[in-house]
């Protein structure tokens, strides 16, 4: 063990990342206060947004009323919130970050599809 790592005291018991501003035992009633919120959203996007992101989710969904909202749709519940989301606060830059490494939702998403979001993905890293 190096030396400075016992100097160093634990810290993440009692650190909640962002959009962890909740108890654990609260999550349903932070979901149901976000589906209330956005009662025109899918309520599965909701629930994943919630599950992924915590309150952050909010900042995704922003003043969208329903799904067309919330721009493109790349597949499954993907929508060009999202990706923008990711891309200005996660660090995604590529498909395959917004796919695999923030999302699983690559399980869910067409090749094509796939291919579509690169290209957006791409055209905004260029600018």
């Amino acid at each position: 063990m190096a030396c400075w790592a016992r100097r160093v005291r634990p810290w993440t018991k009692v650190s909640k990342l962002p959009g962890g501003e909740f108890e654990p035992l609260a999550f349903e009633a932070e979901v149901r206060r976000l589906r209330k919120d956005y009662a025109g959203m899918p309520d599965g996007l909701v629930r994943r947004l919630m599950r992924l992101y915590g309150t952050k989710a909010r900042v995704i969904l922003g003043v969208a009323g329903d799904v067309g909202g919330l721009g493109r749709h790349f597949g499954a519940d993907l929508y060009q919130a999202e990706v923008d989301y990711l891309m200005a606060h996660e660090w995604a830059r590529v498909g395959q970050d917004v796919l695999w490494r923030r999302t699983k939702l690559g399980l869910r998403v067409s090749a094509d599809e796939a291919v579509e979001l690169d290209g957006y993905m791409a055209g905004r890293v260029s600018h």
